[in-house]
């Protein structure tokens, strides 16, 4: 028969426009309330059309009239418009998606590709021989024509599936098949409509008799499962429409379309030694080459990415020899074949991915440089080292050392997680650069920490080697020092810094450098120490220590002390009642002595040099009379007692003799009350006392301030001042090998010894001395 899609309707088939019935077809299972909405408005018998239409589509003949109908003339009016789209809710009449009703299966099913509603239903299979006899005859006279009218609705679909993994470890061989799909013939019933899948494992020529019958079948899906035995598999589908018993006998095939299935290379095998990995597999007929793809495991892209391509080594028909670039490392390997079909280059699908583990030394690691420094903004570390030959780095910063076994052996990566140091740790950075590369990096100190272990660890995949840690150490600088003055020692206090095992203490005394542990100071209170009364500066540095190595602070704290002239003196009283007042300086004598008052208080001991009245005394020397007392210059103790000071003491600096530095005192008016000496600032223009250890009586840093003891046995009255020297005069030399200073700033203090039991008068005293 001549193939025409105007032909008259088979009998019972509803007289619908091929256009609906396209519409149809890509509705999945259309229900009659489905195609009424579908069909135009004017069609005439709706309901039944509607029953007839859907029947069809479930397999269901149509019902044939009583009487044949007089066939009408072929008509060729003008084209139909085609059809609006119908709206989105004439397509179904159930919400909710139904196997085939995705957009990708609805595309595969117009492309004649398979879907989720892809149905083979052997029912559809004519397997009477007579049907193969038939188109067998028929074979021989085709005249490769093309029936008049006839479009073919697409080439069909050829699908290669593998229902199983290839992995030969798995020990079972991958069940495959190969699903072919097409789109039936618009406008044409089911019922007397058949297709012939002709396949060969060769290219063929385009004829039906061309290759292998596979199926007979009304419906538009098959699937062979017979296994292959050539490199690809060439498959055709030919149609067979007809209106009567006789159009069947007679009618040419119609040739839908060809395609063809590529099969993966078979038995494949991979292995590696020594860096080089192997890959063999069948050669196939009908595959011209085969396509190698590598990448590292854990390759975010395509596998077989045109970049991936292997193009080194040796690839044969059957295998490949592959030496990869870096050792240690798990590769994947597809592999793709390529054939030949109808002049034209076609590949197959890659093959699923097998991995390769590449064995590897792996080496320990030694960091070339691991030390700190600050940037401006925060602290870091700054680490160098030289790349192994295979893995990565993994760099690890602890608060506590790693296990001290870990070093001795490379170990399963797994050992790393169990460690309480590496286990634990937040800190870290993975280093790959090629073998043998100098290697830097830089680290954020972690906030807090004060002493950081640098590990190094090179990872093989599943094993690791750690190496040996270097320690880091930040010591914190001192803060809030403070200097407290207790006349015969001082005291020196502060925050202990952070990271610090022990404090470092110079004087420039000279005396022995003194180092003080956290325990210690604690224990003492602070640090003591002995300075010299003339001035003094004490440097204290935090020190951290490590396996005999120490690690200072950035900036040590000095502090300056300005010195402390101390005096004493004495009320010795004679029979007749008269009593002296004699003034020394406690250690050496004093070429720049500050003035001095004497003052009464009748109630009490006084408190201050305004707490009572200045007392008149007269200089037993000079006669000079009043109640500020001063003698530039002071000798020692030594003037009084006879110890071996004389009036020409310190080589002429000082040349004041126990007779200078004593005062008749006018005690006449006494009845009984308190005497104390102070010192008298009046002169020097400067402010501030204090009392020796009190709260606020100390230096920090490189300031000073004075202070003056209270309570028994001290006596008060101080100014401070900073440190200044002058030199001493040509000539002269201090005797004891100390420079005389002359700054009246130095901090001074008296100190009250036996004087202090003699300080209170009696109630009545003797007559006094006579001014």
């Amino acid at each position: 028969m001549n193939w025409s899609q105007k032909k008259d309707t088979a009998p019972g088939m509803p007289d619908v426009p091929l256009e609906v019935l396209a519409l149809l077809a890509t509705v999945p299972d259309p229900t009659e309330e489905t195609v009424r909405e579908i069909l135009p408005e004017d069609q005439s018998d709706a309901d039944a059309t509607a029953g007839a239409l859907a029947g069809l589509f479930h397999g269901r003949k149509p019902p044939r009239p009583t009487h044949s109908p007089a066939p009408e003339p072929e008509r060729t009016p003008d084209p139909e418009p085609a059809a609006e789209p119908a709206p989105k809710d004439s397509m179904s009449t159930t919400k909710g998606k139904t196997p085939g009703d995705s957009l990708a299966d609805r595309l595969r099913a117009a492309m004649g590709g398979a879907n989720a509603a892809t149905v083979i239903d052997p029912s559809d299979f004519e397997t009477d021989e007579i049907f193969h006899q038939l188109f067998t005859a028929k074979d021989t006279a085709y005249d490769y024509s093309t029936p008049a009218g006839f479009t073919s609705p697409g080439a069909p679909t050829v699908t290669y599936e593998s229902t199983t993994s290839e992995d030969p470890e798995d020990g079972d061989a991958p069940r495959e098949s190969v699903l072919i799909t097409w789109k039936p013939l618009p406008g044409r019933p089911r019922e007397t409509t058949l297709y012939r899948v002709i396949a060969a494992d060769h290219e063929v020529e385009k004829a039906p008799g061309a290759g292998t019958e596979l199926v007979i079948t009304h419906g538009t899906a098959f699937r062979d499962e017979r296994p292959a035995t050539s490199g690809y598999r060439h498959y055709m589908v030919w149609a067979y429409t007809w209106d009567s018993d006789d159009e069947l006998l007679t009618m040419s095939p119609m040739f839908l379309g060809e395609d063809i299935a590529i099969f993966p290379p078979r038995n494949l095998r991979f292995n590696e030694s020594g860096g080089t990995v192997n890959g063999t597999w069948e050669a196939s007929p009908g595959h011209d080459s085969v396509r190698v793809f590598h990448a590292r495991k854990g390759y975010s892209g395509r596998l077989d990415a045109p970049a991936n391509m292997l193009v080194d080594g040796t690839i044969e028909r059957s295998g490949f020899s592959h030496r990869v670039d870096v050792r240690g490392l798990t590769y994947e390997y597809t592999v793709t074949p390529v054939v030949t079909f109808r002049d034209q280059t076609r590949t197959g699908n890659p093959t699923g991915a097998r991995s390769v583990q590449v064995s590897a030394e792996i080496q320990k690691v030694d960091l070339l440089t691991a030390d700190s420094y600050n940037d401006g903004v925060e602290d870091r570390i700054l680490l160098e080292w030289t790349a192994p030959p295979t893995g990565s780095v993994k760099i690890y910063l602890t608060d506590i050392p790693p296990n001290p076994e870990l070093p001795m052996t490379q170990v399963d990566k797994e050992y790393l997680d169990d460690d309480e140091a590496l286990g634990a740790n937040e800190w870290t950075t993975v280093e790959t650069a090629p073998p043998g590369e100098h290697v830097t990096k830089t680290m954020v100190w972690p906030d807090g920490w004060h002493q950081v272990y640098v590990t190094p660890v090179n990872i093989v995949e599943e094993r690791a080697w750690v190496g040996e840690s270097t320690v880091l150490q930040k010591v914190d600088n001192l803060t809030e020092p403070r200097l407290i003055e207790r006349v015969t020692n001082q005291l020196i206090t502060f925050d202990w810094p952070g990271g610090a095992d022990l404090i470092d203490v110079h004087t420039t005394g000279g005396d022995s450098p003194l180092r003080l542990s956290e325990p210690s100071y604690r224990r003492q209170g602070g640090v003591r120490l002995n300075l010299l009364s003339s001035g003094d500066e004490v440097t204290l540095t935090p020190i951290a220590v490590y396996a005999g190595h120490d690690k200072k602070a950035d900036s040590p704290t000095v502090i300056t002390y300005p010195g402390l002239r101390a005096y004493s003196y004495d009320l010795p009283v004679f029979r007749d009642g008269s009593m002296q007042l004699q003034i020394w300086a406690v250690g050496y004598p004093d070429a720049n002595a500050p003035r001095f008052r004497l003052v009464h208080n009748p109630t009490r001991l006084p408190l201050f040099i305004g707490d009572g009245d200045p007392v008149t005394c007269q200089k037993v020397t000079t006669q000079e009379t009043g109640t500020q007392l001063h003698q530039p210059s002071l000798p020692s103790e030594k003037a009084f007692t006879g110890e071996g000071e004389d009036t020409r003491a310190l080589g002429g600096v000082v040349t004041a003799t126990a007779s200078d530095a004593t005062w008749w005192v006018d005690n006449r008016a006494f009845r009984g009350g308190y005497l104390r000496l102070f010192i008298d600032d009046v002169d020097t223009g400067l402010t501030g006392s204090g009392t020796a250890d009190s709260a606020g009586g100390g230096w920090g840093g490189s300031s000073a301030s004075g202070s003056a003891a209270s309570g028994a046995g001290f006596g008060s009255g101080a100014f401070g001042g900073s440190l200044t020297a002058a030199p001493p005069e040509s000539g002269a030399s201090s005797g004891t090998g100390r420079t005389t200073w002359h700054a009246a700033s130095i901090p001074a203090v008296i100190i009250e010894r036996d004087v202090a039991s003699r300080l209170a008068l009696p109630a009545r005293p003797a007559p006094g001395r006579t001014m």
